[in-house]
């Protein structure tokens, strides 16, 4: 099978929402298509769409239809039918969780005739939605009389509770989750979040925990299973690379009243974290000033299992800008984030978080192609140029969001609170209502702009006609003075008034352009992390950086070989106010023993960064050796496991350019 048929296959079937990415991380990211497409174009070939002028009417047919599937081994029941999914034109909103607390507290019955709408199309859609669910439900009780496996009593009773009463007990709930979660999957979703699990499972842990009906053991036994069962279908669940599957479970976080919520239940969590050691599911931690010493001991504990688990997002931070940008303060303190890093109001919001990624370095490509750069006389006239090439992009990619359309999701609606205008979420719906964007390309693009302020137009190191050759001959046979212009460039990450200027003008010039020319979108909010840095950048050519064409842009808030210090204090200096908050995150490679033989003085230095500042950060623990080793010969290291973007994946699993960078960044880094 070659590439071409490929994309045409992909081009035909365009509107097949959950395959189209599915296939196209095997187009793009330098697959072996003999060994891997082929089983992407199988399900393609093979799964039923369920299409019907109506969404709920596709739901109701696909849930009748599922092939239901019991694992006599297993306490829980969870399972995917990955040949049948909802088919439609429309784009199905993904990349967000959905409240589960309020299914577990509520049997079906409680939602009939709860909805308090005017809207007549709003009561018949959910009142379908609801039989659909309550139809599916008696079909898996039906399957597990047929069962002669261990607990099928237990098993039954959590099905039949579903039906009409509230969760009765930590298994329970549990069991709920499970259900839920699979029934986004099931009908087209993408990108599911777990959400604050210790949180809303906190109740009925400390219950059972109480009466005697749960043990610790018990508990982590339950928990293990949950991951299992998670991991089970990450090839199918997975978007733009094996293991991006949104299935972040957020633990911790600060309450309204300032105190510090955390449970033994959160310990556990990170305890089977360690423990199972695979990509998927991963965990978030939220921290704070206020969080315990021994849970962020425990979180460092959790890192050198070496699961890329857990990223940390600083509540300290990110709550008042959630509150400064619109959010009400009780939301705030509520947040979990979208599938990486992104922070999202559960129950309560439409945000779509990864909407679409900017890449910062697509204006600057375009006018160093486009303009005669050698008639400039000073800095400022080059810059002055790339704010109009900005401009003009922003109002594109807006533009360009505008032609998406959503299908209506009785699902989300039903468990997300109604706003005034009593609508389907897609439409307003909700009581937050934004796009979020992701953004690449900034480190390079503040490495090229003061490469130009200070090497060319300052200090007279290089001319503009030296550079715009090499770049055009893509540094061909000048090996030296590529070399010195990645020394020179190297500027993102410093913690120098310059540079941190530089980055917050551009990122307001970005609010600026955003609140001007969007006019008829929800409000579109951006961060400083993309997964975008090597896709989007293999269009670009050559740059003053001395990067070459193609080349992979730099990833999120790092800097090779820098020290841990400069890149945080770099981090806390950056300006996250207006709409500058969906997911800035600094990005770290860290040999495992500087952490094992010096666990104290890391510790500390995370408490610094949380204290200082930053917004977010997630590490890599892995040594370059061990990766090299893997990429030639991976079958002697078949759970190795990295951290990608906002989650963990195989490393096996992942194309050769992302093994590459990998490779690159560790082996920087162990210079430091």
């Amino acid at each position: 099978m070659n590439t071409d048929s490929v994309k045409d296959i992909v081009r035909k079937n365009a509107t097949l929402t959950t395959l189209k990415p599915y296939l196209r991380k095997y187009i793009y990211l330098e697959y072996e298509y003999k060994k891997i497409v082929p089983r992407g174009l199988k399900m393609l070939m093979s799964q039923k769409r369920y299409k019907e002028k109506r969404v709920i009417d596709a739901i109701g047919k696909l849930l009748s239809e599922v092939e239901i599937k019991i694992d006599s081994n297993s306490e829980l029941v969870y399972f995917l039918d990955e040949n049948k999914t909802i088919g439609s034109a429309a784009s199905i909103i993904g990349n967000m969780t959905i409240d589960y607390s309020k299914f577990i507290e509520n049997g079906l019955s409680d939602f009939v005739g709860g909805v308090n709408v005017d809207s007549s199309q709003i009561v018949a859609e959910q009142s379908k939605l609801l039989e659909a669910i309550k139809v599916f439900i008696n079909r898996i009780i039906d399957e597990l009389k047929k069962d002669h496996g261990s607990n099928v009593k237990k098993k039954i009773c959590c099905f039949e509770n579903m039906l009409d009463k509230r969760a009765e007990s930590f298994y329970d709930a549990l069991q709920r989750v499970l259900f839920l979660n699979q029934l986004l999957w099931q009908t087209g979703h993408r990108l599911n979040g777990l959400g604050r699990m210790d949180y809303y499972l906190a109740d009925y842990f400390e219950q059972d925990i109480n009466s005697g009906k749960l043990s610790k053991k018990r508990t982590k036994a339950y928990i293990t299973e949950v991951y299992r069962l998670l991991h089970n279908d990450y090839w199918f669940k997975s978007d733009s690379l094996p293991g991006d599957t949104g299935q972040i479970i957020i633990l911790g976080g600060l309450n309204a009243d300032g105190t510090y919520f955390s449970t033994q239940l959160t310990e556990i969590f990170l305890e089977v974290q360690k423990e199972f050691a695979s990509p998927d599911p991963k965990i978030l931690l939220r921290v704070s000033k206020k969080m315990p010493n021994y849970l962020l001991e425990q979180a460092v504990d959790c890192l050198l299992a070496q699961t890329g688990s857990p990223l940390f997002a600083n509540d300290d931070v990110i709550i008042p800008c959630l509150i400064a940008s619109g959010i009400e303060d009780s939301d705030a303190y509520a947040y979990v984030t979208s599938a990486c890093w992104e922070p999202f109001i559960v129950g309560k919001s439409f945000d779509q978080n990864n909407i679409d990624s900017m890449n910062l370095m697509e204006p600057f490509c375009a006018m160093i192609l486009n303009e005669d750069l050698t008639k400039y006389s000073s800095f400022d006239d080059v810059f002055e140029k790339y704010k109009n090439y900005l401009r003009e992009y922003i109002k594109k990619f807006i533009h360009n969001l505008s032609s998406i359309t959503w299908e209506r999701d009785p699902i989300f609606t039903l468990f997300t609170e109604n706003s005034q205008k009593n609508e389907d979420i897609v439409c307003h719906g909700a009581k937050y209502f934004h796009y979020g964007v992701t953004t690449a390309g900034i480190p390079n693009l503040v490495n090229n702009l003061l490469l130009l302020k200070n090497a060319v137009f300052y200090e007279g190191k290089y001319s503009l006609s030296e550079l715009e050759s090499g770049r055009k001959n893509d540094w061909k046979e000048l090996g030296n003075l590529q070399n010195r212009l990645r020394e020179d460039a190297n500027y993102f990450g410093k913690d120098n008034d310059d540079v941190i200027s530089t980055v917050n003008e551009i990122t307001s010039l970005i609010v600026e352009y955003l609140k001007r020319y969007n006019k008829l979108l929800p409000e579109i909010k951006f961060g400083l992390s993309s997964p975008a840095y090597v896709m989007r950048a293999k269009s670009l050519p050559a740059t003053y950086d001395g990067r070459n064409n193609g080349d992979p842009l730099i990833p999120h808030i790092s800097k090779a070989g820098a020290a841990f210090t400069e890149i945080v204090n770099f981090a806390a200096k950056l300006d996250y106010s207006d709409n500058r908050h969906n997911g800035n995150v600094v990005d770290f490679f860290i040999v495992p023993s500087d952490i094992m033989g010096n666990r104290d003085k890391f510790i500390n230095f995370f408490k610094i960064a949380f204290h200082s500042g930053i917004f977010e950060m997630q590490m890599n623990v892995q040594d370059s050796k061990t990766l090299i080793a893997a990429k030639q010969e991976p079958h002697k290291y078949p759970n190795l496991i990295v951290r990608v973007w906002g989650f963990s994946a195989y490393f096996r699993d992942l194309p050769v350019s992302y093994q590459d960078i990998l490779i690159e960044r560790a082996v920087s880094d162990e210079r430091r």
